[in-house]
């Protein structure tokens, strides 16, 4: 006996995939700010384990619209803030293509709304409320709603995409997901 996938309903899903728009762009939530200790993912120089290091870092999780339920997204970045743009982005050869950037997690901070360009230059104990304040405010009940284009993730050389920080688009107006 032979199956043929053919045979299926027309509605049925092989796979869960993000739901991205004609420009790339997925719909998402930002359900969860939170510190979190992960293992340093450099390779041991030795088979002891004090090769094995653990970093703090934040990690904001998302829900992303899936062809047929929501998808569970971290995205991890340091806990450094950091008013000066000391990372290099380059498209192409030559100094006139690079960029100056902010590190991953003031990126993230600016681009969810959690402080402004003119808060990053406050004193550094108003602006640890102030996102002490906007982290404890996140929850699955009372999401942050965004748009994001998804890349390639680096952290574990993987196949699977992630939240492209640098695209973080805040939505103003709360959304459902079509298949929840």
């Amino acid at each position: 006996m032979s199956v043929d996938l053919s045979d299926f309903d027309s509605d049925y899903t092989f796979a869960n995939y993000p739901l991205k728009d004609a420009e790339g762009f997925v719909k998402a939530k930002l359900i969860e700010v939170k510190l979190d200790r992960t293992r340093n993912t450099k390779q041991r120089t030795s088979k002891s384990l004090q090769d094995d290091t653990t970093i703090i870092v934040t990690k904001f999780n998302f829900l992303l619209e899936g062809a047929s339920k929501p998808i569970k997204s971290k995205r991890n970045t340091g806990t450094s803030l950091n008013p000066n743009k000391i990372y290099i982005k380059a498209k192409g050869r030559g100094s006139s293509k690079e960029q100056p950037e902010y590190n991953a997690f003031t990126e993230m901070c600016l681009r969810l709304g959690f402080i402004t360009l003119e808060q990053l230059n406050s004193r550094p104990e108003d602006i640890s409320n102030i996102l002490k304040t906007a982290f404890k405010a996140v929850s699955e009940e009372n999401p942050i709603y965004i748009k994001t284009q998804l890349v390639n993730d680096d952290e574990t050389d993987s196949y699977f995409e992630n939240v492209n920080i640098r695209t973080i688009e805040r939505l103003k107006e709360p959304f459902d997901f079509k298949n929840n």
